[in-house]
């Protein structure tokens, strides 16, 4: 039972470590919106170009039209090779989707198999770091346009069993 509750925080830790890449991900990814608004502004100056449609046109925007989108991203599956590398050897994997508004961390355990206790342990984990999920949530608001944006995260046994899952709406 030790062993669990080890592999347990230290699911949490990797968890809250994502959460913060992400965090800084959205952090950059927002900074490079507003140097792309200002370049694009300067250069309508820069053409005399007074049409103001332009301003509002979402192919201007800097967001991601989806959470997919997002996902794929150069700057994210950077994040996420260096995530799974630090993961390497402590018996868990993770994969990242994007399904609609939702932005999923799925973690999934290599040979450790749902026990009693376990789902417990990591709902108290979860709860612990709820506001660093939901201001990823928030964040997302920046970076993707999708209405209510949320962060699920979900940790899965060897058996592919769901162990627990919880969603983070922004709202």
């Amino acid at each position: 039972m030790k062993e669990m509750r080890k592999k347990v925080l230290k699911l949490a830790a990797c968890t809250l470590v994502l959460a913060m890449a992400l965090s800084l991900g959205a952090c950059s990814a927002d900074s490079k919106d507003k140097d792309d608004k200002k370049t694009t502004a300067d250069d309508r100056k820069t053409n005399n170009d007074t049409d103001d449609n332009d301003a509002d046109d979402s192919s201007t925007s800097g967001k991601f039209e989806t959470m997919d989108e997002y996902v794929a991203s150069e700057q994210v599956q950077s994040e996420m090779e260096t995530l799974k590398a630090s993961l390497e050897g402590q018996g868990m994997s993770i994969d990242m989707r994007g399904e609609g508004n939702k932005l999923i961390y799925s973690y999934k355990y290599d040979t450790l198999v749902k026990q009693d206790g376990m789902a417990e342990t990591l709902e108290s984990e979860a709860a612990k770091k709820e506001s660093t999920f939901v201001q990823t949530a928030k964040l997302m608001k920046t970076v993707v346009s999708v209405d209510n944006p949320t962060v699920v995260i979900e940790y899965i046994d060897a058996n592919g069993e769901m162990i627990f899952t919880k969603e983070y709406p922004a709202d």
